[in-house]
């Protein structure tokens, strides 16, 4: 935690504040995923209204009372206050970026290098009423700000920066190890050879073959022929 901290202490110094179209299209991705999360609850809570009540063929009269109606509506506006305030409010305090600004690969940090707590993000997310309600002024800073903070950046204390946290390509990776091994290798092999070089005794000249002697019968002279012997 606290080496997180030191991290996003520095965020506006190491890290370059994002800009309006990358947040644009990342709240854009974000009613997208949170529209598709309400359908989907309002779609199981019927499914399950539907299973027990044999699809009607179980106390009708229950199910089209205007009391039910009433509950079911209250549950489904519920479902939906619930996803669009526990979206944000969840992925900024555990992750600092919901699954849209993931993709656009921005995050959001805090001014004084502290984690956003649950306080916190619940006051940015009521900022984002104050920067709508004047015709999405507030939202619009962003664009002549000097740190790119909106007016919901402003209450809440915190940037929107773009993340540079995500791993390097392995062909990035691993090139320089390999160069940095056969460098290494080759230079090893280029100091070893003069050292082993150096290490080898000089080789002494080859000693001239002795003369041979002529007393000796067959040194020094062919062997006499069966005709030298005639004579």
């Amino acid at each position: 935690m606290d080496r997180l901290a030191i991290q996003t202490t520095h965020a506006h110094t190491t890290h370059a504040h994002a800009g309006f179209i990358s947040r644009a299209i990342a709240f854009v991705l974000d009613i997208v995923v949170m529209s598709v999360a309400v359908v989907a609850a309002v779609a199981l809570l019927q499914a399950l209204l539907g299973f027990f009540t044999l699809y009607g063929l179980i106390g009708e009269r229950v199910v089209q009372s205007s009391p039910f109606r009433d509950i079911v509506v209250v549950v489904t506006a519920l479902i939906g206050v619930g996803v669009t305030i526990g979206y944000p409010v969840v992925f900024w305090v555990l992750l600092g970026q919901t699954p849209g600004k993931l993709l656009m690969g921005v995050r959001i940090a805090r001014t004084n290098g502290q984690r956003l707590t649950i306080g916190r993000a619940l006051l940015r997310y009521l900022g984002y009423w104050l920067s709508a309600i004047p015709l999405g002024l507030g939202f619009f800073w962003v664009l002549v700000d000097d740190q790119r903070q909106g007016w919901h950046d402003k209450l809440a204390g915190t940037y929107v920066i773009y993340d540079s946290r995500s791993p390097l390509p392995l062909s990035s990776t691993s090139t320089p190890a390999s160069t940095s091994t056969s460098s290494s290798t080759s230079t090893s092999t280029s100091t070893s050879a003069p050292r082993s070089m150096a290490a080898r005794p000089p080789m002494s000249p080859a000693s001239p073959l002795p003369p041979v002697s002529p007393s000796v019968p067959g040194a020094g002279s062919p062997r006499p022929t069966s005709e030298d012997k005639r004579r």
